[in-house]
């Protein structure tokens, strides 16, 4: 692709809302690439010529962009790992930030650990959860996870989620731990509910009641996506009410 210009207009967007519109000389570009040094030995060409020393920023943060959610999951999740490692926990959450803004101190009458992960979706919390199972083998399973598989860029297949789903199941049920697999809440309201399809969701619950999972009602939200404090509280009472029937 790059090959086929000499010039090409990039944008970059970051979840920062870093925006950057530029016109790079892309053989330019290739030389700096070769060789990074020559842009530090020739200075004044970036002074002749700032376009293709901004372009060179774009990629620059474009790249950063696409690791960013990378990054914190790793580091996220080397956290929750640490905090497996240090106690014992008899009920284990996964999921999104739906779950890692979660308090979660006591659910069910037992200690929980917070296992959620801002960003994720359905697949990596299959690729995530069998780790702390295998670290803290808990009592309890609770998954919630799926909105950003109904996310309008990034629209996962129904057929996807119920196959990631059900590898989470196997893997916890292979090692003893019950499992409370719970429905994405009603996406409404307004702020960065707009960013997702609503209609996305509801095909994807009706894959995930299929496994057995348990729908959510709407819950209080000030962004449309997000519960609030009085939704968290809500959902809360709705666990511990499963845990006790």
């Amino acid at each position: 692709m790059l090959g086929l210009r000499d010039n090409l207009a990039i944008k970059t967007r970051c979840p920062s809302r870093l925006s950057i519109h530029c016109h790079l000389d892309l053989s330019k570009l290739r030389s700096a690439i070769r060789d990074p040094r020559s842009a530090i030995r020739d200075p004044r060409s970036a002074i002749r010529d700032p376009r293709s020393a901004i372009g060179v920023l774009s990629l620059l943060a474009l790249a950063a962009c696409s690791g960013s959610r990378d990054n914190y999951a790793s580091h996220r999740e080397k956290a929750i790992l640490s905090h497996a490692a240090q106690d014992r926990f008899p009920i284990v959450m996964v999921g999104d930030s739906f779950v890692e803004l979660m308090d979660l101190p006591i659910l069910c009458g037992k200690r929980v650990l917070n296992a959620g992960v801002s960003g994720a979706k359905v697949a990596d919390t299959a690729q995530f959860a069998p780790k702390v199972i295998a670290s803290e083998r808990p009592k309890l399973l609770i998954v919630n996870v799926g909105v950003n598989d109904a996310h309008r860029k990034v629209m996962t297949r129904a057929a996807d989620v119920r196959r990631d789903l059900t590898s989470i199941l196997d893997v916890a049920r292979k090692a003893g731990v019950r499992v409370l697999l719970l429905g994405i809440a009603p996406i409404t309201g307004k702020g960065i509910s707009a960013e997702f399809n609503a209609d996305k969701a509801i095909e994807l619950n009706a894959a995930l009641i299929m496994l057995g999972g348990k729908p959510v009602p709407a819950l209080d939200s000030d962004d449309g996506l997000h519960p609030n404090a009085k939704g968290y509280v809500k959902l809360k009472s709705i666990i511990s009410g499963v845990c006790n029937s």
